[in-house]
């Protein structure tokens, strides 16, 4: 059976989805919350870092309306 963590607010932050992962290895896909296109295009590392641990596999959700800015974090994210 596979199991999909969605992202509660204060509850699943990077640490409780990296235990998830490590309790259910591959039979777990989880979601970092909805990160602002604008954090990841002026800040990545620190927006990055907040949200995520080294080990993490979670998908990124990223929030914006503008399909170039988007695509500029994407290009950011691509690049750690």
């Amino acid at each position: 059976m596979n199991y999909h963590l969605a992202p509660m607010m204060g509850y699943t932050d990077c640490y409780f989805r990296l235990l998830a992962e490590k309790l259910y290895k591959s039979h777990i896909t989880t979601f970092s919350e909805m990160i602002v296109d604008k954090a990841i295009i002026h800040n990545e590392i620190k927006t990055i870092d907040k949200h995520f641990l080294v080990n993490n596999t979670s998908a990124i959700q990223i929030a914006g309306s503008e399909p170039m800015e988007i695509k500029l974090a994407i290009q950011k994210l691509n690049k750690i």
